[in-house]
């Protein structure tokens, strides 16, 4: 495994990270349900250069606008960085109130200790369900699409 560190990582490079070919290879995993009222889905995927990611989709069983599903990076040694997060409608992120949003990692937050990576979020209309997000997900990171083709209906 490629060992990163998130504290040389300039915008460009997380960019880059975020918009790689991604192929999933455990395509089959499952639902879990999960304490918390919600089920969540885990992907693992890799770049061509070997880069591993896990790709991570969560929805509530009760709220159709509680959702997330995003992108994590796996840098090595126990590190990680989300490099981008696609949020439902659920709740107030600063002054965006409840509003659909995608949360992206910046280099100013990797490297600080006081902020989550993907602090910074913006307002989005480009979805507002689940599964908009994950397609809007698949294809901004450059995940290959031929599995989720199959798999209509069932995410």
């Amino acid at each position: 495994m490629k060992i990163i560190d998130p504290s040389s990582l300039s915008d460009d490079d997380l960019s880059y990270y975020r918009e790689c070919p991604k192929i999933i290879i455990n395509p089959k995993t499952r639902w879990k349900d999960k304490l918390s009222k919600h089920r969540q889905r885990d992907f693992v995927a890799k770049s061509t250069d070997g880069i591993q990611y896990l790709i991570y989709c969560r929805k509530s069983i009760t709220d159709p606008v509680d959702f997330s599903c995003g992108v994590i990076l796996n840098c090595g040694r126990g590190k990680s960085i989300t490099l981008v997060r696609y949020n439902g409608a659920n709740h107030q992120h600063g002054n965006i109130r409840f509003q659909c949003h995608i949360h992206l990692a910046t280099a100013d937050n990797v490297r600080s200790m006081k902020k989550k990576d993907d602090a910074h979020a913006t307002i989005t209309t480009r979805y507002n369900n689940f599964d908009h997000a994950f397609s809007c997900l698949i294809s901004d990171c450059g995940v290959q699409t031929e599995i989720f083709e199959t798999m209509k209906g069932r995410l």
